[in-house]
């Protein structure tokens, strides 16, 4: 057999393996594209719930990079990922659990600090520290806006064997996808509500009790993330993901999204007395 026979043999995997490289691209475009709606979601309500003197502290803040607003440095930890101060930044933004295991071990889950319950434990640190530079405590602020809404998205405390779902393929939408980005995007964007809107709907229905869920405890908001992937049967038994199931997810991401809000105010006002 000839090179020219050969390559019109390979052709079909040629093209379905280029037609599946493009689908990969065009996704992470997209998400790269609208994955910041939902922690300017909890940037919002965490906004409004705090007390005039962590308000003024965090206006005083961001005013030294021109901003006013917490939605505005969101997304600032994920758009940092390239930028060779923060190569190695990536382990902050979750932490894995073994499979069927969501209890917390130091040792095994987050070795010399490195997950997002170490990162907003060190954060956390940087922020109180009243020897800290402003522009210090800025960078604390912002890693804080986001890693508090990181853990509580489910996948970024999950499984490691599956890479927290993004090794899980789903089809959704006519497209191929993987089940992180379900929960990180898709799911906000099913239910077509803009910024505003999704943030007065959920500022309108209160958590059963919202002082006992906001206690400053990275190690139990994780575990409750982890519990929510092996209780509430967010992997679907089929890898197509119909609108019965993104119904049936839509509390529960309203429930993580209302308590990252009332959290992240929670450790703001303790820090910026």
């Amino acid at each position: 057999m000839n090179l020219s026979t050969s390559l019109i043999a390979m052709w079909p995997k040629i093209l379905l393996r280029l037609s599946a490289f493009l689908v990969f691209v065009l996704w992470a475009f997209s998400a790269h594209a609208f994955g910041g709606l939902g922690h300017a979601i909890v940037a919002d309500l965490a906004q409004a719930q705090l007390t005039p003197a962590a308000a003024a502290k965090v206006r005083e803040l961001l005013a030294l990079e021109g901003h006013s607003q917490l939605n505005e440095v969101g997304s600032w930890a994920d758009e940092v990922r390239n930028d060779p101060r923060f190569a190695r930044s990536a382990p902050f933004h979750y932490v894995n659990f073994p499979r069927n295991s969501c209890t917390f071990e130091r040792s095994r889950d987050c070795k010399d600090g490195v997950c997002v319950i170490g990162g907003i434990a060190a954060f956390s640190k940087q922020m109180s520290d009243p020897s800290a530079s402003a522009a210090t405590r800025l960078t604390a602020l912002k890693w804080l806006v986001h890693l508090v809404a990181d853990i509580h998205q489910p996948f970024h405390a999950g499984y490691g064997d599956d890479r927290g779902g993004n090794l899980f393929q789903i089809r959704y939408q006519n497209s191929g996808s993987n089940l992180h980005w379900l929960w990180d995007t898709g799911l906000l964007e099913a239910a077509g509500e803009s910024r505003q809107n999704y943030v007065a709907r959920l500022q309108a229905s209160q958590l059963p009790d919202a002082q006992a869920f906001s206690a400053a405890s990275p190690v139990r908001w994780a575990e409750e993330s982890c519990r929510m992937l092996r209780d509430q049967e967010i992997y679907p038994k089929k890898r197509f993901i119909d609108r019965a199931y993104v119904e049936r997810m839509r509390p529960l991401v309203d429930q993580r999204l209302r308590l990252a809000g009332v959290r992240l105010a929670s450790t703001l006002n303790a820090l910026l007395k």
